[in-house]
């Protein structure tokens, strides 16, 4: 799967698209799949 990561919180260009392992469900937990997100980085 693709995420988009903020591992430091300082603005947009702290932003970075990351290829991580699909999660697997545990027991009890299902797995959604999204089609479509957006995204809106707080500014003050």
């Amino acid at each position: 799967m693709h995420a988009w990561l903020c591992e430091n919180p300082v603005g947009v260009d702290a932003l970075t698209w990351k290829e991580l392992p699909t999660p697997q469900p545990g027991k009890g937990q299902v797995l959604i799949r999204i089609q479509a997100a957006s995204l809106n980085f707080l500014t003050c």
